[in-house]
Parts: C-alpha cells; structure tokens; sequence
C-alpha cells in the first residue's frame, strides 16, 4: 500500500481541517514523521487505521486504543464535524475512503444537538497516476463509483483490498507506540498469519500442503509395502528380509546345480536313446536272421517230402504216358476191328 493523501478534520488535536499529501515525497520509501509531543504524529496514524477499519491505531478500546468519537477534537468548532479522508494506492490503483463517526452536533434547526450516525464509504478513484511517483503532480484525479457504502462493509472492503485484518495491519504496517513488541509478544500461529499475509506466503502454503499431502501417501504406501513385506516373509518363514536373500542365493545355486545335472541327464538320456534306436535294429536284424534260420530249417526238413514228391511226379508222369501210348493203341486196335468188320460185311454182300 502506498499512502497519497490523508484529511483530518475536527480529528485529534487538530480542531480544523489538516491535509498529509504523501505525494509531496516524490515516492520516497522511507520518511520520518517527526515533531513535539503532542503536535498529532501518532495522530496522522491513527487517521489512517481509522480511515481502513474504524479503529485507531492503538487498537479498539478493549485493547487500551481509542474510539473515533473520543478522537474528536475538544477545541473543534461544535458545527463542524469530525471526518477522516484517506487516499491510498494498491500498484496502479487508488482508493479513497472517508469515514464519520458517531458524534452529537448542533440541530438545523432550533436549540440543542442530535447524533450523527456515523458513515463511511471507499470508491475507487479514476485517473490514478499513483504508479508514477516521480510525476510532480502524482495522485488520483476524481471519485468513482462507491465500492462499499457502511461502516463494516467498508472495513471488509478495505481487509479484501489490502489482504490484512485490522491488527494484522497494526501490528505490521504501523507499529506505532510500541506496537513492534506485541508482534514480538504474539503467539507463533498469530505471527504465521501476519506474516504469511506481509509476504504473500499463500502459495508456498499451497506447496506445502501439497508436500504434506504426498507425503502421507508415501506413508500410507510404504506401510502397505511393510504390510505386504511382513506378509511375505511370514509365509516363506523366514525371520527378516536378509534370511530371506540368503535362502534365494541358496536356492538359485541349488537350481543352477540342478539346471548342469539336467543338462548332463539329457546328454545322457540322448545317448541312451541313440544307443537303443542301435540296439533295436540289431535286435531286428537278429530276429530277422532267426526267422530266416528257421525258415531255412524247415525247408530243409521238407527237402525229402519234395523228392519223393518229385519221384511221384515222374512216375505219374510215365504212367501217364504209357496209359497214352494204350489208350492210342487201344484206338487204333478198334479203328482196325471197324475197318475189318466193314469189309467183311462187304464181302458177304
């Protein structure tokens, strides 16, 4: 926040109108407000808490501060009312709020006073060149529209704009009389929201939560691993994580061992099973050789039974020959008797 203008009017010890242009600074950063006891320093920021959140500087009455009806000044003029009148720029941007307490005041009409409520209204003001403090002529140029209009909504506004709660704002932005040692004095959880809301940590919060976030998924994930670990081990029986290695590096030599005696048993079942493909074919050679032998045998028995088989043969086959050489010569022995016959009965004739 960059404060441009501040008007007190019937306002502490100042009983007329008394205008701060900050402007007249030409940016600087740091200045000092300086000046006798009493001659209104604390006063000028009193005006600008009250202005923000209708509370002074010192804080709300509970906390040893002043009311802004007990800030009117006593040696103001009684028609003239206490009024507070802040400008003010966030970047670019600037703002003005004014703020009346309530106060009694002389009637329009007639004897006596009456109260006057007390008001307060920020609008945002056109044509800032609060940006460009080194202009001569830097500040707002004419009120726009009111942003907020009520005492309470005026200081919510004022809270939303600036990101500071009223002693947030105190404490930081101010310190005045002291108020440095209650910053110190506050607890860790009050310091961690001033200062969170000073450096506009809000995104590292972001961050860290995040981190928080992950990191109990990690613990919930390495917890299951644990879980599933103990698990694992309780079934293998084995008492911790090296046990178990070493039964593995045992059991892979073991199963190396293995694989070289497989591979040595199937070395030796391949020559097994060239040896007996060899050993059956000799064994079929050999029955072969035993069928032949046998066969050999029983022609061998037969060989007789096929000479008198073959003497039969011949002698069937002479007397086959000799009952031909009959048979032809019985033929011709009848032929002739036929013949003999004829010429006989020729002859009787």
């Amino acid at each position: 926040m960059n404060p441009l203008r501040v008007v007190m009017q019937a306002f502490g010890p100042f009983a007329a109108e008394q205008v701060v242009d900050f402007a007249d600074l030409k940016g600087a950063g740091f200045f000092l407000i300086t000046g006798p006891t009493g001659a209104g320093k604390t006063t000028v920021l009193d005006a600008m808490s009250f202005a923000l959140y209708g509370v002074t500087s010192g804080g709300p009455e509970s906390e040893g501060g002043r009311s802004g009806a007990s800030m009117r000044s006593d040696h103001a003029d009684p028609s003239l009312l206490t009024r507070v009148e802040f400008d003010f720029a966030l970047g670019a941007a600037a703002y003005r709020i004014v703020r009346e307490p309530e106060q009694e005041r002389p009637k329009a009409r007639g004897e006596g006073t009456t109260m006057h409520h007390q008001t307060a209204t920020i609008s945002r003001l056109g044509d800032s060149r609060a940006g460009d403090p080194s202009a001569e002529d830097a500040g707002p140029r004419g009120e726009g529209k009111p942003l907020a209009t009520g005492w309470t909504k005026v200081s919510d506004e004022a809270e939303a704009l600036l990101g500071f709660r009223g002693e947030q704002f105190r404490q930081v932005v101010m310190l005045p009389q002291g108020r440095f040692q209650k910053l110190l004095a506050a607890d860790s959880k009050e310091r961690e929201q001033i200062l969170q809301a000073l450096f506009d940590t809000g995104h590292y919060t972001t961050i860290e939560l995040a981190l928080k976030d992950e990191a109990a998924g990690l613990h919930k994930a390495a917890d299951k691993v644990k879980t599933q670990r103990e698990e694992v081990l309780r079934q293998a029986g084995a008492d911790s994580t090296e046990g178990l290695e070493e039964r593995r590096a045992r059991q892979t030599l073991e199963a190396e061992e293995a694989g070289d005696g497989a591979t040595r048993a199937e070395a030796l079942r391949d020559a097994a099973q060239t040896a007996l493909l060899a050993g059956t074919e000799q064994a079929r050679k050999l029955h072969e050789l035993a069928d032949a032998q046998t066969a050999a045998e029983k022609l061998r028995e037969r060989a007789g039974e096929v000479a008198d088989a073959r003497r039969e043969r011949d002698a069937a086959a002479k007397a086959a020959a000799i009952a031909d050489v009959a048979a032809a010569a019985e033929a011709a022995q009848t032929t002739d008797d036929r013949r003999r016959e004829a010429a006989v009965a020729v002859a009787a004739g």
